[in-house]
């Protein structure tokens, strides 16, 4: 990684640690004071759900660092149908093994496993650094690299052989296309049909459209990622949660990038839900304008309140959103028509920042989160 990318993201680290004022020095004590939290806002606010409001889905892991390895881990129990926390650990001591010899101190790292935050816990959220793989940008948790910078399966979703950062790198040159198909572009899941339906909104517009293909069948027809590098526009659309790990790897095609940032606003006032746009460790690197076209995508919600008037506001609202979107959508791709060398500069500037990163500069990033960590973290 260049020096000045690398600069940026232990800048990100120092100040976000420098947020925080709690120290902790029993661990198992404090997951217990999280998890009495978190079980009485589900016994209040969910009490149907059986798994949270037992504890059984509860995603809060301590993870030990002692003399300079893994020590004790404690998280829940239950099976998953994917590994975050087994490649976060195949990824924390890979990063100890680089970095042996040097200063590693003693901590417990504080993971919140999930691709959200954890919001249920009110004010105590940014008491102390919770690890997370995104977050709203104005949210104090402290970004990790996401596990599949360790272990991510191309044949079929989690399951097959696992390839690391550099070795999805060397697979992306290898099928690097540099004649495209003048084609918008995007592959996944329809994962927001229960809330904003934009992938599903966009998907159905795709059918009209020659130049366009938005296909959400990627569980039943999954196909290797290196293939998006035959499309001149790349999206970059939210799921369930606004981010995606998949936005790293479309900086390794040479395409235009376009990614739709989710706001998400109240139109209840507090009664509602407010949440900034999503950050995750690529945004540490990547600059939106500079390296991407960045799209603000506002989603409208009523809360829970049971006023169907409200709920079909906050749903018509959404949807001139989605319009909005499509029209820059188009106005990008012809744009690109009249002013190719504004995008040319883009991909070139991106290339320059993602070429440089490695997984030496990961391994990097997570110790020294380790070693902020423990200013905080002892016991």
């Amino acid at each position: 990684m260049s020096a000045n990318n690398l600069q940026s993201a232990r800048e990100y680290i120092d100040s976000a640690f420098a947020g925080f004022t709690r120290e902790i020095t029993d661990s198992d004590a404090y997951r217990e004071e999280v998890r009495a939290i978190y079980l009485d806002f589900y016994k209040k606010n969910d009490p149907t759900n059986t798994k949270k409001v037992t504890g059984a889905s509860f995603p809060f892991a301590i993870i030990e660092i002692k003399d300079g390895r893994i020590g004790r881990i404690v998280h829940n129990e239950e099976p998953k149908k994917d590994d975050r926390v087994p490649h976060t650990l195949m990824l924390i001591e890979k990063a100890l093994n680089e970095f042996a010899g040097t200063d590693i101190p003693d901590t417990k790292l504080y993971f919140w496993v999930s691709d959200r935050i954890p919001w249920e816990l009110g004010e105590h959220m940014e008491e102390v650094p919770f690890f997370v793989f995104a977050k709203p940008k104005d949210v104090n948790n402290i970004i990790f690299p996401d596990n599949t910078f360790e272990c991510i399966t191309l044949n079929q979703k989690y399951s097959g052989t696992c390839y690391d950062w550099e070795q999805m790198k060397a697979l992306f040159e290898k099928h690097n296309c540099p004649n495209k198909r003048d084609i918008i572009y995007f592959k996944g899941t329809p994962t927001t049909k229960k809330i904003h339906k934009i992938r599903e909104t966009l998907e159905q517009y795709s059918r009209r459209r020659r130049d366009m293909v938005v296909s959400l069948d990627g569980w039943k027809n999954y196909t290797p990622m290196m293939d998006i590098s035959k499309y001149r526009f790349l999206l970059n659309l939210p799921g369930h949660y606004p981010w995606s790990n998949r936005f790293k790897y479309l900086f390794l095609t040479g395409s235009v990038i376009i990614n739709i940032s989710v706001i998400t606003e109240s139109i209840n006032g507090d009664d509602g839900w407010n949440e900034d746009e999503y950050h995750s460790f690529i945004d540490l690197i990547m600059e939106p304008g500079v390296d991407y076209v960045d799209l603000k995508f506002k989603y409208y919600n009523a809360g829970i309140v049971e006023s169907p008037a409200l709920q079909q506001k906050a749903a018509r609202m959404t949807e001139e959103e989605i319009k909005r979107i499509i029209r820059e959508i188009d106005a990008v791709c012809t744009e690109f028509k009249t002013n190719r060398k504004k995008y040319d500069d883009m991909v070139a500037s991106y290339r320059r920042k993602i070429d440089s990163i490695n997984n030496r500069d990961i391994y990097e990033y997570v110790v020294h989160c380790i070693r902020a960590n423990a200013r905080l973290i002892r016991g």
